[in-house]
């Protein structure tokens, strides 16, 4: 699994994937154009599909995802006004509070903990990532505006 997370205009995310007990580099998983910020986690199949579409302008024709049930597809995506909205593979959004995160949900608790606690959401995964198994790698950092 994975970690996306935001808070005040910074969203954070990790960057390895796991399959089969292995752990490996990913590719971003945070997107960012006039639209806002987009990040993904779960199949990583699955979240280049999403972010593809959101780089093509969020168009009408939507991508075919799996239907992984291990490894379902959340996306966070942050507007340019800052606010959060959450979706699954039916790509159906909705606002969320913030600080927020999506991904694994041992790290969701302690990042979202972090977080609260006053840690950017950087900071936030990057302490999660020294204390979650199944999350990885380098902070991908990027800031609305």
């Amino acid at each position: 699994m994975s970690i996306v997370a935001y808070k005040a205009g910074e969203m954070a995310a990790d960057s390895c994937s796991f399959s089969g007990g292995r752990r490996y580099p990913s590719e971003p998983k945070i997107v960012k154009s006039d639209l806002g910020l987009f990040g993904t986690v779960g199949r990583n199949s699955d979240g280049y599909l999403a972010r593809g579409w959101f780089r093509s302008g969020m168009p009408t024709e939507r991508p075919e995802f799996s239907d992984e049930k291990d490894d379902e597809l959340h996306i966070m995506w942050v507007k340019p006004d800052g606010t959060v909205w959450w979706a699954d593979k039916c790509l159906s959004f909705t606002p969320m509070p913030w600080p927020t995160s999506i991904g694994n949900s041992t790290a969701i608790d302690f990042v979202e903990a972090a977080m609260l606690a006053g840690m950017t959401a950087g900071d936030a995964v990057a302490l999660g990532i020294q204390h979650c198994v199944w999350i990885g790698g380098a902070v991908q950092v990027e800031r609305i505006g």
